[in-house]
């Protein structure tokens, strides 16, 4: 039989307030998203590093950082040289093609301590892609030197070109029509009073540049 007096009726009431409670906290706790109690990094590039081009570290954090965790970068090429620079960004020589190049990313506490991720792993991760090569491109434009008299020699500069030519291929042209190859020229009778100009490809071993031609000049 039920009792009728309600004092005896109080301390069940505060249980059952205890236990509602204590069942709503847990289940707060238990449907938590992973990102409130952890993170992962996964590094990537933003770009295939390209000479001369710049790229970027991206870590791709999963979840929530700890309050005061700070992301390093550190660059360089593999087996070769550490870049000084600590951005997520970099600007690659024009001759690093075929070279490799990684980008390690930590995360660390104020202390400088690397924290651990969700998986269990330190927060320390590298990405390494090979770079692309590219051809060389001109910086100034190639000359015409020596005495531009029938009978002497005249030489081709080519100029100078990015990206580290390895060979270079030479055409003179005569009021713009190409008459002879090779970086010299000898002056004849039919060039006098004509304008003499040599033009200039450049070559290495990711590709082959467009034609650049010299300012003319005029055989006396």
């Amino acid at each position: 039989m039920a009792s009728s007096n309600p004092r005896a009726s109080r301390p069940r009431a505060r249980i059952f307030r205890r236990t509602l409670l204590a069942a709503v906290v847990a289940g707060a706790i238990g449907a938590a998203p992973a990102s409130a109690i952890g993170f992962t990094i996964k590094p990537t590039l933003s770009s295939t590093p390209t000479g001369g081009q710049s790229t970027t570290c991206l870590p791709n954090v999963v979840g929530l950082l700890p309050l005061g965790a700070v992301i390093h970068y550190s660059w360089g090429l593999w087996g070769n040289t550490a870049y000084s620079t600590s951005s997520n960004s970099i600007t690659l020589s024009d001759t690093a093609g075929r070279q490799y190049l990684f980008c390690e990313v930590k995360v660390t506490n104020a202390l400088n301590v690397i924290l651990t991720q969700l998986t269990g792993k330190p927060a320390d991760l590298a990405i390494i892609s090979r770079i692309k090569g590219i051809a060389p491109s001109n910086l100034s434009l190639p000359s015409v030197s020596g005495k531009k008299r029938v009978g002497q020699k005249v030489r081709c500069n080519p100029g100078s070109w990015s990206a580290l030519p390895s060979s270079y291929s030479f055409t003179w042209l005569r009021n713009g029509s190409p008459v002879s190859t090779g970086r010299q020229r000898k002056l004849r009778g039919g060039d006098q009073g004509q304008s003499i100009a040599c033009s200039v490809k450049a070559k290495n071993p990711f590709g082959t540049s467009g034609t650049v031609t010299s300012p003319a000049v005029t055989v006396h």
